[in-house]
């Protein structure tokens, strides 16, 4: 049971790793196009790796949580 979970949570990780990829390349050009200014798309992609750090970090705390409740 164990190494089951564990191969779908690289999956999983590896999944999202691949379509943020995808989106941060295509990002760039297309905020370019709505008329952002360089400064603004930095930003933007700053705070995208912001909440991702943040965001990753309370997932992993609430995942013991979860699993305790028997979801799946």
């Amino acid at each position: 049971m164990e190494k089951k979970l564990h191969y779908q949570y690289v999956m999983l990780q590896c999944s999202f790793y691949a379509m943020s990829a995808c989106f941060i390349g295509y990002m760039v050009p297309v905020l370019q196009t709505q008329g952002f200014k360089h400064t603004q798309i930095g930003f933007f992609l700053a705070l995208r790796a912001l909440f991702s750090v943040i965001f990753s970090t309370d997932y992993c705390q609430c995942d013991g949580q979860i699993q305790e409740c028997d979801f799946f």
